[in-house]
């Protein structure tokens, strides 16, 4: 990873690879400030900071206080009880966890909650006055790093909106010995507050957190006069998923350990929800359009709230990204890819033909006829006056490649762009199919794919200002092949996809250098219902001339589809009778069914 903050005075390197920013809050720039917290809060969910404001002395004076605590006996000790579940004495020491115990009050801004903790602890006046100290400063650097991630989206002043959150409040002592080494002492998890400081064993590890993507874990080692801040998943409520909930554990060292740890929780009575309005990304302004997340590598915010997926393909580790593939796919049906291994230049040598071709007089277009019917030219009407298409139906065959050049009389420079674009694209289509299969734990399925053709279809829309608003592109539908690869116009939006948990629609905004990937009714065939067959539109949201470049893994032509064995058991009977793409595609022809509807045709239900 590159390291997020190369002004930084200080970053901590972890043996995974993964550079753990530690940031100054005694940067003299707010701006600046406030960006460094927000791009730590994006990508890690997770950061240190330096010149806090809480004196090294009162920390100090803070863990001697801690450690008194837990000499006291058990007897009380069970006198922490507060009002709300696991905010008093708990995980003492047993059988099961013989390695960790916790005391803890709900609310530690509280002077009264604060002053029963200490009468339950017997503390002396002098280790209340250190806590009261303590917990007056942690709440307001709690406030002030809050404050700062607001400002950092260009909010409003929400100073008296975090004002009223309480700060629950629990020390931790891990009785670590030689034999737990390298065991687990916290599980994996993420905080349920919004924000978390944490003053760790400045002599003691095992902290560690989740690189989200990647999804391995790495060290936070001790730093003396640090403090570690985690974002919890009140965090990414409030953010509309902008801000990751860092998952998070405690592994043992032979060493016994202490640490303090402070959460703003957020609203107890009242709901939380994302503030709407103009939030700001860097120097940008946006309105819900249009933000890019780092929680889960990469994700779009749709105008209505959607978080569609962007799914990084140069992920390190095959389970999680197969995972991820496989996650959207059940979900949504679709989503982005980036480092998808097919080139920028590729990519934009590629629109340049297609922007060309569409140039050839109309007799030379017409010219483009394949041997399925929508797979050759269809040209503007009166129905249809803004879409124009050409296409050919198999890209993976060199001998179809050369005809489809041969009717729109390409260049041999365009022929071999079209050539290499082909087999890039293609690889890819059979990687992530490939990868689905291996998501649910099938057998190879490499041949299974390889002999699927994989249809070529070039758009221009031809978008007015009377058009602007309507569906005016190419109406819903779903794809009636497996896979669809798009390189849609960076430019120019309009691609619109459905929610199938609401039904309404949200769109896929443009993003440079990645390739929208769709599942069709094939996908739903071959899972037994399990990978959405997305519905999906384009709409005429500007005036401005739209291109994009569709491929599609389709299926078998002339042999039956079916699901799998291993997707069918008791409770998950065959929902589809096997067919084959040709059978299939007719079948959708003749009915005109083109939203999925078709598949009830071939239900057992």
């Amino acid at each position: 990873h590159r390291p997020l903050f190369p002004n930084s005075p200080l970053k901590i390197m972890s043996n995974t690879g993964v550079v753990f920013p530690t940031i100054d809050l005694g940067e003299v720039s707010d701006e600046i400030l406030n960006q460094k917290l927000r791009e730590a809060g994006e990508r890690l969910g997770c950061f240190r900071v330096i010149n806090h404001g809480v004196s090294l002395s009162l920390m100090s004076e803070m863990k001697k206080t801690v450690m008194d605590l837990f000499e006291r006996p058990y007897e009380v000790k069970v006198r922490n009880t507060d009002v709300l579940p696991g905010s008093g004495y708990r995980f003492r020491p047993s059988e099961t966890d013989p390695n960790y115990e916790a005391l803890g009050l709900l609310d530690l801004a509280s002077p009264q909650a604060l002053n029963t903790f200490c009468d339950q602890l017997d503390a002396s006046a002098e280790q209340r006055e250190i806590m009261l100290k303590y917990a007056e400063a942690i709440h307001g650097l709690a406030k002030d790093l809050s404050r700062r991630l607001a400002e950092s989206y260009g909010l409003a002043d929400t100073t008296n909106f975090f004002k009223s959150w309480p700060i629950q409040f629990s020390i931790n002592k891990y009785h670590f010995k030689p034999e737990t080494v390298g065991k687990v002492g916290v599980q994996a998890h993420t905080d349920f507050g919004f924000l978390t400081i944490l003053q760790d064993d400045e002599n003691v590890g095992g902290f560690e957190a989740m690189d989200p993507s990647s999804g391995t874990f790495f060290p936070l080692s001790p730093l003396t006069n640090s403090l570690a801040i985690n974002l919890g998943d009140m965090a990414t409520i409030w953010s509309n998923g902008r801000l990751g909930s860092v998952k998070h554990r405690v592994r043992c060292e032979a060493k016994t350990r202490f640490s303090i740890v402070s959460f703003l929780l957020g609203p107890v009575d009242t709901d939380l929800e994302a503030p709407r309005g103009t939030w700001k990304h860097g120097s940008i302004e946006i309105n819900c359009q249009r933000h890019l997340f780092s929680n889960s590598t990469l994700k779009i915010m749709s105008a209505t709230s959607v978080i569609f997926p962007t799914i990084d393909l140069g992920e390190v580790s095959d389970e999680i990204l197969n995972h991820k593939l496989r996650e959207a796919s059940e979900t949504w049906g679709c989503y982005r890819v980036i480092n998808h291994g097919v080139s920028l230049s590729l990519m934009s040598d590629m629109k340049k033909t297609i922007m060309d071709l569409f140039e050839r007089p109309y007799e030379v277009k017409v010219r483009n006829t394949d041997v399925q019917q929508w797979s050759g030219y269809t040209a503007q009407s009166e129905i249809n006056p803004y879409n124009e298409a050409l296409g050919l139906y198999d890209t993976a065959s060199p001998q179809a490649v050369n005809t489809f050049c041969d009717q729109l009389e390409a260049s041999q420079e365009q022929r071999d762009i079209m050539v290499k674009y082909a087999e890039a694209i293609r690889g890819l289509a059979k990687d992530l199919s490939r990868r689905l299969a291996e998501s649910y734990g099938l057998a190879d399925t490499t041949n299974f794919f390889k002999s699927w053709p994989s249809e070529f279809r070039i758009h221009k829309y031809h978008f007015k200002a009377e058009a602007v608003g309507k569906p005016s592109g190419v109406n819903l539908h779903t794809d009636w092949g497996f896979l669809t690869i798009l390189q849609d116009d960076e430019n120019v939006g309009g691609l619109e996809a459905m929610d199938p948990s609401s039904g309404t629609f949200f769109p896929l905004p443009p993003l440079a250098n990645s390739l929208a990937i769709n599942l069709g009714d094939m996908a739903t065939i071959w899972s037994n219902g399990r990978l959405c067959n997305v519905k999906h539109r384009v709409q005429c949201n500007e005036a401005k001339t739209r291109f994009s470049i569709a491929s599609f893994l389709l299926g078998p032509m002339d042999t039956d589809l079916e699901a799998p064995s291993e997707f069918v058991d008791a409770e998950h009977p065959r929902l589809y009778k096997a067919i084959s793409h040709k059978g299939y595609r007719s079948l959708r022809m003749a009915t005109n069914l083109h939203d999925g509807e078709a598949l009830k045709l071939i239900s057992y239900e």
